[in-house]
């Protein structure tokens, strides 16, 4: 992991300062740290007993604001842990340290050389003669690979018998032999002990080691904020920081109206009587200049600081932080006793003032936020650490520069891209009477359009916001569908719409490593309504002609994750209650959306009877695309996008359901598709189905090849699901490689069983949710309880019902085990954990209701929507009762499925139809879904 904050031309060269400090909990002690930074801005924090685990993340770490987090737990038991944080405007990178020993090492870039520096946490209980041979191999190493870098390490080695002025052990202490082997190893490689006073009660405790001595300043003890004393140091080593340059934003609240409006109804006027005299390139760049100059002439603009304090550091409390800042300054200066007295009485007073400023914000200012600013809301309450992308390095092991950084990662976001091999392969679709009428842009329908636009997203790299286009949308709405039609009708795509600014977003893994980014593409938010314009058109022409696969449920109206999900489940249920194993192989295709060739998508779509004139405009909408990678603020060099479907587009999603929709048409065994999330599966009656769905597989492999489409087979498994006890196995290879046979495999973000069990789904789903519950704990125990409680439905809740209708459990101790997030959640958000209170009484009070009950009203509304709007589903699987009695049952009783076993019977098909008939007759005969609903509610309630 590697750290390079934003490029700038300005840089302020500052002396480099450290802080150590024993934490003994960081979490406790984050205000009492932030009052402490904010006066004596330390490069460097060197921590030890973080007492942090890995369920804990960066983003609840108040030093997350304004420093880089490097970070090493404990995993298997309480305490311990060492951080280091340093100042996001300071160059470094993490070295990889292979130790079992709690240490870290960094490297700092200064003004014209490199330092290490480590930090270490030796355990009282920890023997001593092991962790001095672990300590040798750990400095040798790392100095080794950096042999003229100085060095500092500091850290708690808890050593209390060795008397650092004479550098010997105390006289009759038992590990004296242990103390003189860990003098030798300092001594060995050139090490410095700098402190010389005590740091707990009179022992020396929390150490200080450099190999230049003469560097060091000074030395002073701050107020502690755990049993150890906090240690500032100075030194003379020079750092350079990059300036802190505000973020200039327009604010659109205070925009001149009158006078926008006035400007662009003449330029409207000017456009509509001339835009034929020009090419639709040329106009664009018309509308473009007339837009950024409305912006630029009636919008103000506002410098914002970056965003680096805690959000409840209000002006006046700056100011008092100021004023201490200024103390500690003087302090370290003048070194007496009156200027470090003054010092820290104001230090108190800081204290108590951050106190009242974080309880007003949360139960005052924080709920007033949720009104006004949601998303400043949702960022305060569930911050995600986006604010810079580590550098990478280069062959000699330094760090690249954010220009570097950004061309390094749009090298392999563009070493994807698929070479198309030509002649074009043969291809044929049966023709249809259906042609797909011509595609008109009218006003009111962009006016429509820009309205429906979200005032938040992100504008392309042409600037031009969907804020604007509201602004403005009566005059837009007529200049841009003329401009749309004619680019239409010339397959005049301008290059600004061919154009992605791209943002690598953090997956997972190592943040060094480029192919743990996805690319998320920003493009021209005009573009995308033209785009939404000709979607329309194309998705009802082919709808009309039922050309979709009718498995594949990515990106399709009335389809969903849940939809694939149930009809998959349902057909393992019903294989299972017929005593028949099924073979399932999930095949994960490579990069699918970035390698489409562009020239194979054509074909395709050229045998589709769309209409000609939008043929030839997608034509141009894929060639010459380019894209460039923003980091830190720093953008790479654009390079030619030469394959894939367009990301960040709103046509992309549909040529890519174009592209893949023929490759079932080869296949045999049930086959689903979630956009490129593919499943294969079919049912064991003999061996011969062991080799058909091993002929299907090599199916996929041609089809691929012939489509230059790339699966990872390593990604690929395959399961057996059933319930016999003696399965027929078959080994099944993709492109010549054996898949791997897994127990459980994630499908859609549900985990899915060879046994179709759910207890594995449920617990994980139980000890994740308790650990975002942890986090809503850490966060806002000062929030009232409505922003405890919205906080919880919001980033809890959801994860309790994704797709519960397919894992909804009927063990009432799975049942419990979820209840229980609820149960503890009411807890929290009502701030009553005694024993004596009930917790149902709370959850009423908050009006919860139990999840199983959510869970059963979720999954019958589903049924009703199956029932009434999914013909070919009900077709299927809802037959009409054979009997119906007028005194008992329903008018829409469906015929019940004979169950022999529990896993059947509470399957949600099954279990559907079960509740489905058991329901009076006016709910199940009302066919608007948000009235069954409410009738389903109240019937759950009473």
């Amino acid at each position: 992991q590697r750290v390079n904050r934003k490029s700038t031309n300005r840089t302020v060269p500052a002396n480099l300062s450290f802080i150590v400090a024993n934490f003994r909990s960081i979490l406790s002690k984050q205000d009492e740290l932030e009052n402490i930074t904010c006066s004596s801005e330390p490069d460097v924090i060197l921590g030890t007993e973080t007492w942090l685990t890995p369920n804990i993340t960066n983003d609840e770490l108040i030093l997350n604001r304004s420093y880089a987090i490097f970070r090493k737990d404990r995993t298997l038991a309480r305490g311990g842990g060492v951080i280091i944080a340093v100042k996001r405007a300071v160059s470094c990178f993490q070295i990889e340290c292979l130790s079992d020993l709690e240490v870290l090492w960094i490297r700092v870039k200064l003004d014209y050389r490199s330092v290490l520096i480590g930090v270490c946490y030796r355990p009282p209980h920890v023997n001593r003669t092991e962790f001095n041979i672990s300590l040798y191999h750990v400095i040798g190493t790392v100095t080794k690979n950096f042999p003229s870098d100085h060095c500092f390490l500091a850290g708690d080695f808890n050593y209390l018998e060795i008397n650092w002025s004479t550098l010997l052990p105390f006289p009759n202490y038992a590990n004296s032999r242990q103390c003189t082997e860990f003098l030798s190893i300092i001594s060995v490689f050139g090490l410095h002990q700098m402190i010389n006073t005590a740091t707990r009660n009179n022992a020396i405790l929390d150490l200080f080691f450099s190999t230049n001595p003469e560097c060091v300043t000074s030395i002073s003890t701050m107020e502690s904020i755990s049993d150890h004393a906090l240690i500032h140091i100075q030194t003379s080593q020079k750092v350079n920081r990059s300036a802190n340059i505000p973020k200039q934003i327009f604010v659109f609240s205070r925009a001149n109206n009158d006078g926008m409006t006035a400007a662009i109804l003449n330029f409207e006027r000017y456009y509509m009587s001339s835009h034929d005299e020009r090419t639709a390139s040329e106009n664009w760049l018309l509308i473009k200049n007339m837009f950024i100059e409305l912006l630029h002439t009636f919008v103000p603009k506002t410098a914002i600081p970056s965003d680096l304090a805690s959000p409840w550091f209000t002006n006046s409390l700056k100011r008092i932080l100021n004023k201490k800042k200024r103390l500690f300054l003087k302090a370290k200066r003048l070194d007496d006793f009156a200027a470090w007295s003054s010092y820290r009485f104001h230090s108190k007073l800081c204290k108590s003032e951050v106190k009242k400023a974080k309880l007003t914000f949360f139960s005052v200012t924080l709920p007033n936020i949720l009104s006004t600013d949601p998303k400043k809301f949702w960022k305060i309450v569930n911050p995600k650490d986006t604010k810079n992308i580590p550098s990478f390095l280069n062959d000699q092991g330094e760090a690249l520069s954010d220009d570097q950084t950004a061309n390094s990662l749009n090298s392999f976001f563009s070493s994807v891209f698929t070479r198309e091999i030509f002649p074009l392969p043969s291809y044929s679709l049966s023709q249809q009477e259906i042609c797909m009428p011509p595609i008109l842009f009218i006003p009111e329908g962009i006016h429509k359009a820009i309205q429906n636009l979200s005032s938040n997203s992100a504008p392309g790299n042409d600037g031009i916001s969907a804020k604007l286009l509201k602004m403005t949308q009566h005059s837009a709405s007529k200049i841009l569908s003329a401009l749309f039609q004619q680019s239409l009708n010339s397959a005049d795509v301008p290059a600004d719409w061919r154009f992605a600014r791209v943002q690598p977003i953090f997956k997972s893994g190592n943040k060094s490593n480029p192919s743990n980014y996805r690319p998320i593409s920003l493009t021209s938010v005009p573009c995308k309504l033209m785009e939404h314009v000709i979607y329309s058109n194309i998705i009802s022409y082919l709808d009309q002609r039922n050309f979709f696969f009718s498995n594949q449920h990515g990106f399709r109206k009335r389809h969903s994750c849940t939809s694939q999900l149930f009809e998959f489940v349902t057909d393992l249920h019903f294989n299972n209650h017929s005593s028949l194993q099924t073979d399932v192989i999930f095949i994960d295709f490579a990069k699918a959306f970035d390698t489409v060739p562009h020239q194979r998508l054509l074909l395709k779509l050229s045998l589709l009877q769309i209409n000609p004139v939008v043929i030839k405009w997608i034509a141009s909408f894929l060639t010459n695309r380019q894209q460039s990678v923003s980091v830190n603020g720093s953008s790479s060099n654009s390079v030619p996008v030469s394959s894939g479907v367009p990301q960040g587009s709103v046509l992309g999603p549909l040529l890519f359901l174009i592209y893949i929709n023929d490759l079932p048409s080869s296949i045999t065994s049930t086959i689903r598709l979630f956009a490129d999330d593919c499943v294969i599966y079919r049912k064991i009656l003999d061996p011969t189905d062991h080799n058909v769905l091993q002929n299907d597989l090599d199916a996929i492999s041609s089809w691929c090849s012939k489509w230059q489409m790339t699966v990872n087979p390593n990604k690929c498994k395959q399961m057996t699901v059933t319930t016999n006890s003696n399965k027929s196995y078959s080994q099944y290879t993709l492109l010549m490689q054996q898949l791997e046979c897994v127990p459980l495999y994630k499908y859609l973000g549900v985990n899915i069983s060879e046994t179709l069990s759910w207890k594995q789904h449920i617990d994980n789903l139980v000890t994740n949710s308790f650990k975002s519950l942890g986090f809503l704990r850490r966060t806002l125990h000062l929030a009232p309880t409505s922003t405890k409680l919205l906080a919880y439905k919001t980033i809890i809740l959801p994860k309790l019902e994704y797709a519960s209708i397919i894992w909804h459990p009927h063990q009432n101790y799975l049942s419990s085990k979820l209840e229980s997030v609820q149960s503890k959640a009411a807890r929290f958000i009502s701030n009553d954990f005694s024993p004596q209170t009930s917790v149902s009484a709370l959850k009423t009070n908050l009006g919860l209701t139990p999840l199983s009950t959510r869970r059963n009203i979720y999954r019958i509304c589903y049924f009703h929507d199956l029932y009434y709007s999914n013909s070919c589903f009900k077709n299927t699987y809802c037959h009409s009762a054979h009997y119906i009695s007028p005194r008992t049952d329903n008018s829409c009783k469906v015929q019940q499925y004979q169950s022999h076993t529990n896993s059947f019977l509470f399957s949600p098909l099954i279990l559907s139809i079960t509740e489905w008939n058991n329901l009076p007759d006016e709910m199940v005969t009302n066919t608007n879904p948000v009235e069954f609903k409410t009738m389903c509610e109240r019937l759950w309630h009473e």
